[in-house]
């Protein structure tokens, strides 16, 4: 079994080297706003009197709704440009964000969490428009250049996560105190951060038709090939266990620190944003890789440092050393996403990559949508730390098919089939 070869950086149009720029902010400062999300959010339902059970239902609400749109979109992002797709996802995210404002009923807080992904949705990432986002990369750049581009841009949505985080750490200590206000901050700032992605957007949106006007995939309705369907099931299957080894930790991990540690917002936040810092750091030393074998080889051992590092995170009795596992896990963990989603664009005919990234994204959502609501109900019987052993068990079966995936299907060359833009 041998090495694929070195891939070669080729040169690139003004057009792609704008486009890209301009996705990499809309992940910076989404991920802002989704890093006080994810600190802040589920302690202030908590404040408001929402029972645990009740808040893992608010969070999974978010991931059933995100799972269900992320099909459809990936069918339209093999069709259509990616660029108006993606300003759709910013006003569908900040439309609930605006009723709520408008009226402060709780019903609206649950539409929130459903269609604008509070708490839960994490990267920077564009929730069930990913896809769109990930077949515009792919079209405006050339092949060679995918894995340490998509490494790239996850890189600065997570380091957007790191500032938010950290930020959230500093805020005045009454902020707890008033736990209404606060939720319509973060809501103000999700509203701001969509508005300026659209802002970027338009720009992008003139520079991608541009870019591509004239250009058609062949046999856009052809059937995937047997190889393709053996090599997206599995990847499947691994996603759907590893969406659940998150979707029962990561979503509700401020809530975990709170019940076992009793550490308020401000202290988990400033542990989240260092997480995310770490994770950052990870995914740029990832970009900087052009050896194609290599970054996956890098992922099956993180992936694998991630699962031990969750194993252990319920044993130490103080919360530093907690702190620390949970930092190495979360960087370990969402470090090499861009690989694994670079990936599913591997598998399959160019003609396919959003319904692959389709697969990929909802797969990994299918299972997550029961995390939080899982974690809710053991933690409401006092069994605070089974959901972390229970991710740790579904994150050693899914590096198992992960394994078998890589060793079966991707230990070859990125495919050439693709057409150079």
């Amino acid at each position: 079994m041998s090495d694929s070869p070195r891939i070669q950086r080729l040169p690139e149009t003004k057009s792609s080297m704008t486009i890209i720029p301009i996705l990499s902010a809309n992940r910076f400062l989404r991920g802002i706003a989704q890093g006080f999300l994810i600190v802040w959010f589920l302690p202030d339902l908590h404040l408001l009197g929402w029972s645990p059970v009740n808040a893992g239902i608010a969070l999974s609400s978010g991931l059933l709704f995100d799972f269900l749109l992320t099909l459809a979109i990936g069918r339209i992002a093999d069709r259509r440009r990616g660029i108006p797709i993606l300003v759709s996802g910013e006003l569908l995210t900040m439309t609930p964000c605006l009723f709520f404002l408008w009226n402060h009923h709780p019903v609206w807080i649950w539409i929130a969490a459903a269609l604008s992904g509070l708490g839960q949705r994490s990267n920077g990432s564009p929730g069930p428009f990913t896809p769109a986002e990930q077949t515009t990369i792919l079209k405006t750049i050339h092949l060679e250049r995918l894995f340490s581009t998509v490494s790239s841009n996850l890189a600065a949505g997570l380091s957007g996560m790191a500032i938010g985080g950290l930020s959230g750490a500093f805020l005045p200590h009454g902020m707890k105190i008033f736990p209404l206000e606060n939720l319509k901050g973060l809501l103000l700032l999700m509203i701001a951060s969509s508005l300026l992605n659209i802002f970027l957007l338009r720009k992008a949106g003139v520079l991608e038709e541009t870019k591509i006007k004239g250009r058609s995939v062949d046999h856009p309705n052809s059937p995937l090939l047997p190889g393709e369907k053996k090599s997206l099931l599995l990847l499947a299957t691994s996603n759907a266990l590893f969406g659940l080894s998150m979707g029962i930790t990561d979503p509700s991990i401020s809530y975990w620190f709170m019940l076992r540690f009793q550490m308020g917002p401000q202290t988990i936040s400033l542990v989240l944003g260092i997480s995310f810092l770490a994770a950052a750091l990870f995914s740029a030393l990832l970009a900087r890789k052009h050896h194609h074998s290599h970054l996956l080889r890098a992922t099956v051992l993180l992936q694998f440092l991630a699962v031990i590092s969750l194993f252990l995170m319920p044993l130490p009795s103080s919360f530093g050393w907690a702190c620390a596992l949970f930092t190495l896990r979360f960087a370990c963990l969402r470090g090499p996403g861009g690989i694994r989603q670079a990936l599913a664009g591997q598998l399959v005919r160019p003609e396919h990559a959003g319904w692959a990234q389709s697969i990929h994204l909802s797969s990994l959502g299918v299972a997550a949508v029961f995390g939080p609501a899982l974690a809710g109900l053991f933690w409401k019987k006092g069994m605070v730390n089974t959901p972390l052993y229970m991710g740790a068990a579904f994150g050693v079966l899914s590096l198992i098919l992960f394994l078998i995936l890589y060793r079966t299907s991707v230990m070859r060359p990125p495919s050439a089939s693709l057409p150079s833009p």
